[in-house]
């Protein structure tokens, strides 16, 4: 069943307290918390699947939700890029059965190998559906305002297989961020003292 609400996944380490905000501001804004995930990649999908279903059934014109469908995913991805134990096959599979969003709304201060999947992978699928924003209510209300349209994103379960042969390069950091390393890293950049 299609939702009649734009369905946003808001990522980054804020997002609960931003999604809130901005639902509590804005009249046609509805919220959907989906909280701390159980390590174990079976129960965090199943309660994934939950949110995402009740943020679905939302009459409200936007639905923000603090997370992303394919969260488990995102994270047995990272701790395979970083070396660690994952069940990456697990949550690839269990991917199946999640819609992906129609936006994604990504912190512009999400840290590493996240800003690589979100800025890299997802937005190469779709790049007007994937809008960077600064992490707090003003933020996500003005880009809900001036959302880009675009094709959609592919099935959920064809982004999670995709995590199993991407490997970010250097050059997905948002241009922001490598204009503020560069700019701290440079012999004139200002010292605090």
């Amino acid at each position: 069943m299609k939702s009649v609400t734009t369905l946003v996944a808001v990522v980054g380490d804020a997002a609960a307290d931003a999604v809130a905000e901005a639902a509590a501001a804005a009249s046609n804004v509805a919220a959907e918390e989906i909280g701390e995930l159980p390590p174990d990649p079976v129960q965090a999908t199943a309660r994934v699947r939950e949110a995402w279903s009740r943020a679905a059934a939302h009459g409200a014109i936007y639905t923000l939700v603090d997370g992303d469908p394919l969260s488990v995913v995102v994270a047995q991805w990272a701790a395979r890029l970083q070396g660690e134990d994952h069940d990456l096959e697990v949550a690839i599979g269990l991917a199946g059965s999640l819609s992906m969003p129609d936006y994604y709304q990504v912190d512009i201060e999400l840290p590493l190998p996240a800003v690589h999947w979100y800025l890299g992978l997802v937005e190469r699928l779709a790049p007007a559906r994937v809008v960077p924003v600064q992490m707090n209510a003003a933020s996500l209300l003005a880009a809900l305002s001036s959302l880009p349209y675009g094709p959609a994103f592919p099935p959920a379960a064809e982004v999670a297989a995709q995590a199993r042969d991407f490997v970010p390069v250097p050059e997905v950091v948002p241009a922001a961020r490598r204009d503020d390393e560069e700019a701290s890293s440079s012999p004139g950049a200002a010292v605090a003292g």
